[in-house]
């Protein structure tokens, strides 16, 4: 362990670490050669506003590239959303009709007045399959619905 698991805002960690010494608490972090029973480290402050700054550059930087494959037209996702297929290539999303029904349906019951609760119901009666077991027939989503699928086919 590092200091930076214990916090990314150097202010806390170092509250924290008050806290946790006034309770008798020892605090090791291997990979920082920190261990409270050795007394004050005086790196410690320094090591953690680093990690401050390193989680919040890697953010920016995560940001960015979100944001430049969103304006380029790219899913943000490798997951493609109920009511929705890869294409072959998997670069586009195409509608599954079967799967566009229901979400068609879920979204004018909703427009009827009909809550989360009461459409499920609904659903569950009418035997409509949950998103992941439907995915799972095209390979996609949660993967382990196929164990289950394996034993309905026996």
């Amino acid at each position: 362990m590092d200091m930076s698991r214990l916090g990314r805002d150097y202010l806390k960690v170092g509250q924290v670490m008050e806290i946790l010494q006034q309770r008798g608490v020892r605090l090791i972090a291997i990979n920082d050669g920190v261990d409270s029973a050795n007394g004050e480290n005086d790196f410690t402050p320094f090591l953690n506003i680093m990690y401050e700054f390193y989680a919040r550059d890697t953010s920016r930087k995560i940001k960015s590239v979100f944001k430049a494959k969103g304006m380029s037209g790219k899913h943000l996702t490798g997951t493609v959303i109920y009511g929705y297929l890869w294409d072959e290539k998997r670069e586009h999303w195409i509608v599954d009709e079967e799967a566009a029904d229901v979400v068609r349906r879920i979204f004018a019951m909703t427009l009827d007045g009909y809550g989360p609760y009461q459409i499920a119901n609904r659903l569950s009666q009418e035997k409509i399959e949950i998103p992941s077991l439907h995915l799972s027939h095209y390979g996609e989503g949660v993967k382990s619905w196929k164990s289950m699928l394996k034993n309905e086919i026996r």
